[in-house]
């Protein structure tokens, strides 16, 4: 089985491509939609831990058991992270497609200082009326 979270988290409208992640089926009223921690992210805190703890095979371990929830059987991360940029660089990979429509990436590249095009993409204009 390959990953399927791109495809149960998008939908298509002619050849636009738009995120489902929020979309309030009939008959609901969408209280349940925004949860405060969700499962996968208390593995990546506890990969992070162990990564930090230079303990790569246990932090290889935490990733890999969302990935295979999520249905990436290939995946044995657990014997490739050798240190802790390489953890980093493979916790963002999930990451993206774990957080998709959240803005929650640009958090997570801000916390490990990490600067997917530029360093100008984490300074924002001060508004006008923010003048004195």
């Amino acid at each position: 089985k390959e990953d399927k979270r791109f495809s149960l988290q998008t939908g298509a409208f002619t050849y636009n491509v738009y995120s489902l992640k929020y979309d309030i089926k009939l008959g609901q009223d969408g209280s349940d939609m925004i949860p405060g921690i969700r499962l996968s992210e208390m593995y990546y805190i506890m990969g992070e831990y162990f990564a930090r703890k230079s303990e790569y095979s246990q932090a290889g371990k935490m990733l890999d058991e969302v990935r295979y929830a999520r249905g990436i059987l290939t995946t044995n991360l657990e014997k490739s992270i050798g240190s802790l940029e390489g953890f980093h660089i493979e916790l963002l990979k999930d990451m993206r497609k774990e957080f998709i429509g959240e803005g929650q990436l640009f958090f997570q590249y801000k916390r490990l200082d990490k600067k997917p095009v530029d360093n100008a993409i984490f300074v924002f204009d001060k508004p006008d009326n923010e003048d004195i």
